[in-house]
């Protein structure tokens, strides 16, 4: 008998504790896509000073896909593929912010001096790209001298 008392509480505290916990990982992978991208934008940006040349990272809304665009001329699609995780997409509306719709890509370019580049000749342009979960959401942005924050 005391043993199913004891069975039974055990059964209530973990009944109420898995949607606690659901909620805490989420909140861990939103903040560890924030820093993913944060630190692929720090990257990009040393290299394209390092390099002397401009790189691009592209973003692809709707899903948890993004990386540095490579290829000549910039297609706004990333080939250095890198995925956010589980739960985590880019941003899915077009409401002339930070969000994109899904299947588009939108593009955050460093030139050489590693300052941002938003010109109208590098494929969906932007300065900043949101990052959402079940649990909400984040925005990356970059000024134009290329400093990365979080708003």
């Amino acid at each position: 008998m005391e043993m199913g008392v004891g069975v039974a509480v055990a059964l209530v505290v973990l009944a109420i504790s898995i949607p606690y916990g659901n909620k805490l990982s989420d909140q861990y992978r939103l903040r560890g896509a924030v820093g993913q991208i944060k630190v692929a934008l720090h990257n990009a940006r040393a290299q394209a000073s390092e390099e002397n040349a401009p790189v691009t990272v592209a973003f692809v809304g709707g899903t948890n896909v993004f990386g540095v665009d490579t290829s000549e001329p910039r297609d706004g699609v990333p080939d250095d593929v890198r995925y956010l995780p589980r739960g985590i997409e880019l941003g899915v509306e077009d409401d002339g912010s930070c969000l994109l719709p899904p299947g588009l890509s939108t593009t955050i370019t460093f030139n050489s001096r590693g300052n941002l580049v938003v010109d109208a000749a590098i494929p969906n342009a932007t300065d900043c790209t949101q990052v959402e979960s079940t649990q909400g959401m984040a925005t990356v942005a970059v000024s134009s001298q290329g400093q990365v924050t979080v708003r």
